[in-house]
């Protein structure tokens, strides 16, 4: 949110689901690759998705990188439900209305590239999950 950027992980369903476990890959990669060493607090905003969000799996996924030191506060804000319109709300609404002005989409590269090109400002990074 700060810099206006967002990243979006995207996959066949016929690797995987949608899950905890693909949940926990996506947020252990983007805090590994995508977040600068020297930062040591996060904020992460969620909406009330219990099997996704609020699993005692992801909150020990939370406490150990906490207790190794990968950061150093972790704050989770769970939005009031019915009101969770963040930024990226937003920015699947910006990627719906252009599907639909799309006839047919065949392969999953095509979905990667419209994603990719949707914003000509500050454009959407995408990680393409290509395997199980």
């Amino acid at each position: 949110m700060k810099n206006g950027s967002a990243t979006m992980f995207m996959y066949s369903e016929i690797f995987s689901g949608k899950g905890l476990n693909e949940t926990i890959s996506f947020l252990n990669y983007y805090f590994s690759e995508k977040i600068e060493r020297s930062v040591k607090k996060i904020f992460i905003f969620s909406d009330n998705c219990f099997a996704q969000m609020k699993s005692r799996c992801l909150w020990f996924y939370y406490k150990f990188i906490v207790e190794t030191n990968i950061f150093e506060e972790i704050n989770l804000i769970y939005l009031i439900p019915g009101h969770s319109y963040l930024d990226n709300d937003r920015d699947f609404g910006i990627i719906e209305k252009s599907r639909k002005n799309i006839h047919k989409i065949n392969l999953p590269s095509e979905w990667v590239n419209l994603v990719k090109n949707e914003r000509k400002k500050n454009p959407f990074r995408v990680v393409f999950v290509n395997f199980p």
